[in-house]
């Protein structure tokens, strides 16, 4: 597997404050990652790929955007992508995450759909310090395992930066 890392410090973008007065708020440390292929079969995955993140400020929240090829085998199966923080599933405003519910209700048999996938939100709530920022995949509640399949014949790309939501 090959991953990369691209990392872009301090950069400055204008907002309009309540007042009407232009401010320049930094984005920290803007990461990111690509992954050729990762062509992951697992149905229940807690670590597909992983990105080390320093968090620079707790007043920030983090936005994390993960694309990648998803894919869910056998007819009425559910599988659940989604982002943790150190092993935990953010709690504010709640899971980032994206389900792929496949059913072909013509042959009504298997489902065979790869298709681009995105994982993608912001998180609230986390102190400054290292996290382990990390795409999983699971059954979805209420559903027994299919066939999971994450990155077949393509790249995943990750976008992780800080990011501060008002003044």
């Amino acid at each position: 597997m090959h991953s990369t890392k691209l990392m872009l410090c301090v950069i400055f973008f204008p907002v309009l404050t309540a007042q009407g007065t232009i401010a320049r708020l930094p984005v920290y440390n803007r990461v990111q990652s690509y992954w050729d292929s990762l062509n992951n079969g697992n149905d229940v995955d807690s670590n597909i790929a992983s990105v080390t993140y320093t968090k620079k400020s707790s007043l920030s929240s983090v936005n994390v955007v993960w694309t990648t090829n998803m894919f869910q085998l056998n007819n009425a199966k559910c599988a659940r992508w989604y982002i943790t923080f150190n092993g935990a599933e953010c709690a504010d405003p709640g899971n980032i995450e994206s389900v792929l519910y496949e059913r072909d209700i013509t042959h009504a048999t298997n489902a065979d759909w790869h298709q681009p996938g995105m994982v993608e939100g912001i998180c609230h709530g986390l102190a400054a310090g290292t996290y382990t920022v990390t795409l999983a995949v699971t059954n979805c509640n209420g559903y027994s395992g299919g066939n999971a399949y994450t990155g077949w014949a393509s790249g995943t790309f990750a976008m992780i930066e800080e990011v501060f939501m008002g003044i």
